[in-house]
């Protein structure tokens, strides 16, 4: 069976005071995955499109989209409808912190955006102001990253302010 070992505290190694081993090692890696019944939000960013899904039954209009109404559970995977590039800022936060990817970025700013009819809010970055400049209700416009550079997720799009804003 197993040998109890019992070991004295000053056998035990001090690893608190060693220097840490560091190790990197690069991965290229393909990855497959499926965004399900939703694909073809995704798939609408290689046309500059920002799709939602749409109710018939209940008449809602949801993005990020839901391949079941939350209210009546009907199937919306067959019910997409075309967002307009303009929309209005409801709500921000500029990151001062954020993960190793975007370090080179920080600070940036998270813009909640609403459109008329739309019954729910989509998260992007927005870019091309400074974070002294942005307001709650300013227009926006939804641009996306060109087709050789979109990645078929949500960094594919972000938005920027409908109007150039003065300098000052």
């Amino acid at each position: 069976m197993f040998k109890e070992m019992k070991v004295q505290m000053s056998e035990q190694p001090d690893v608190l005071s060693s220097k840490p081993l560091r190790i990197t090692r690069i991965h290229d890696m393909t990855f497959r995955h499926s965004y399900g019944k939703i694909d073809k939000f995704f798939k609408g960013f290689a046309q500059g499109k920002l799709l939602a899904t749409k109710c018939n039954d209940c008449n809602k209009v949801f993005v990020p989209p839901r391949a079941d109404c939350p209210y009546c559970m009907a199937d919306l995977t067959e019910s997409w409808v075309e967002l307009p590039k303009e929309c209005e800022l409801h709500t921000f936060s500029v990151l001062h912190f954020a993960g190793p990817t975007f370090f080179k970025d920080l600070p940036f700013i998270l813009g909640l955006a609403k459109w008329p009819g739309v019954d729910t809010y989509l998260m992007a970055r927005i870019r091309e102001v400074k974070p002294e400049d942005v307001k709650i209700g300013m227009k926006l416009v939804v641009r996306f990253a060109e087709p050789h550079r979109r990645t078929f997720t949500v960094l594919d799009f972000w938005y920027e302010p409908a109007e150039k804003l003065t300098e000052r």
